[in-house]
């Protein structure tokens, strides 16, 4: 079995192990439900180890938010705090649900970054992995070189081993290396590749495109690859140094950026606000303050919902 087929065998047990989950939770299972899943746990102990996993994952996370939007609800309607109770029904509506689908993703996961954290490690075979904040990954060095992007942002090292390529699987493609140096962002359904050194080779969808140093491209949830763009100097990977630096960006795609540096979620309240061009440079160090004056400069008004996120508009 192949790294990329250990990993791909991974991700379809944690899914099952979720749907099974899900459906027990949200209905009384019929005798042969129970079968079907007694089955299932017998066919292979991993079956077991996921479901347990997910199970209390589910049990700790995912009813104490699915019960949050009655409490917010029930304040709202007190007619305190005009622009912080619409801040709230934004984010509850259109950013805390998805974080239940987002908080069963890290269980998969081998390394893990929180929120404004930073880190990076040398890996098996002596590559070096740095991971931006919010980050989950998957890793097998046991059959070869691999890892699965769950979600979030990497910027890889590769150390050079011919008989071995390094592949590295985000979202609906596939990047694989000898040895170079790459970034992977997943932001929502879009995966972007930039490299800073030699070659990589990204597939999606069935059709590859080589990428030089300078060099990126995005492909969506389907695979479906964008054209290629030369990155400009300066903004490749600059979360490495502290940094935050883009241009010619859409406003959504520079607030998700921000997201993973700051607790709760944030929102863009209309799409013409969110596909606005913008560049620009924001310091990672004090997230908070940066954004506030990051509103100011491009004229917009930024809520802030404490430890539930914000809205800008």
């Amino acid at each position: 079995m192949t790294s990329a087929d250990y990993l791909e065998q991974k991700r379809r047990i944690r899914e099952q192990a979720i749907d099974w989950v899900l459906t027990l939770e949200g209905n009384e299972p019929s005798r042969a439900e129970l079968d079907r899943l007694e089955r299932w746990l017998a066919t292979d102990e991993r079956h077991a180890a996921a479901f347990e996993q997910v199970r209390q994952l589910y049990g700790d996370t995912g009813k104490a938010l699915l019960q949050e939007p009655e409490k917010t609800r029930k304040h709202i309607r007190s007619g305190r705090g005009k622009p912080a109770a619409l801040v709230t029904v934004l984010i509850v509506c259109l950013g805390l649900l998805p974080f239940i689908s987002e908080g069963l993703v890290y269980f998969q996961a081998d390394r893990i970054s929180a929120t404004n954290e930073l880190l990076s490690f040398n890996l098996a075979d002596g590559s070096t992995l740095e991971m931006n904040a919010e980050t989950a990954l998957a890793e097998d060095f046991d059959d070869g070189r691999a890892i699965e992007l769950l979600r979030g942002e990497i910027f890889l090292e590769v150390e050079k081993d011919p008989s071995r390529p390094f592949v590295v699987s985000a979202g609906a493609g596939r990047i694989e290396v000898l040895g170079t140096a790459f970034n992977v962002n997943r932001i929502g359904d879009w995966t972007e590749v930039t490299v800073t050194e030699s070659t990589v080779r990204v597939t999606a969808n069935g059709q590859s495109v080589l990428l030089t140093e300078g060099m990126r491209v995005r492909y969506d949830g389907d695979g479906n690859l964008e054209p290629v763009e030369t990155v400009a100097e300066g903004t490749e990977a600059s979360w490495r140094s502290g940094r935050l630096v883009f241009e010619n960006r859409k406003l959504s795609w520079v607030v998700r950026e921000i997201d993973r540096h700051l607790p709760g979620k944030l929102i863009v309240a209309t799409d013409a606000t969110a596909n606005r061009l913008v560049s620009g440079s924001f310091d990672l160090g004090n997230p908070e303050q940066a954004l506030e004056g990051f509103s100011e400069a491009f004229g917009l008004t930024y809520y802030r919902a404490g430890p539930l996120g914000g809205v800008i508009r």
